[in-house]
């Protein structure tokens, strides 16, 4: 709410909510995925992860194709010459990889919400409000 109450008081006369592209998700170079994917199959089959239902469902370790992951820290607006992706030190790693990349628009303001994704966050506030509204329906009566 706090976000949304600063979003919302900004001074009405300048630019818009400034957004950005941001670096939403990359896949991982083919050697590492494949050892990720063989060490979640063996954990699977040694039933050592406990809430392997609740996060993928039906789903077994060797039907996922492609391991994709979320930078930590995400850069908002991109610039040019901006590094999008791990540097490896080992070429192997990096021979026969098409890395694929997905980009957010997201927002770029300083001290209120910085390099999250516009849609995932406007849908948050959403929720919050839409939470709020239904806490006090009951006040209000008929």
């Amino acid at each position: 709410m706090w976000q949304l109450h600063k979003l919302n008081n900004r001074d009405k006369h300048r630019t818009l909510v400034t957004v950005g592209s941001a670096l939403g998700w990359h896949s991982l170079p083919i050697k590492i995925s494949q050892e990720l994917i063989n060490t979640l199959e063996d954990a699977h089959t040694q039933r050592l992860v406990s809430d392997w239902d609740e996060v993928m469902g039906l789903h077994k370790p060797s039907e996922i194709i492609d391991v994709n992951v979320r930078p930590a820290l995400r850069k908002c607006p991109l610039e040019e010459g901006d590094e999008l992706t791990l540097a490896w030190d080992d070429p192997a790693i990096d021979q026969n990889s098409e890395l694929k990349f997905r980009f957010e628009i997201a927002f770029s303001e300083p001290d209120i919400v910085q390099s999250q994704p516009v849609l995932g966050t406007l849908k948050e506030m959403t929720n919050t409000v839409d939470l709020i509204i239904l806490t006090f329906k009951p006040l209000f009566g008929s």
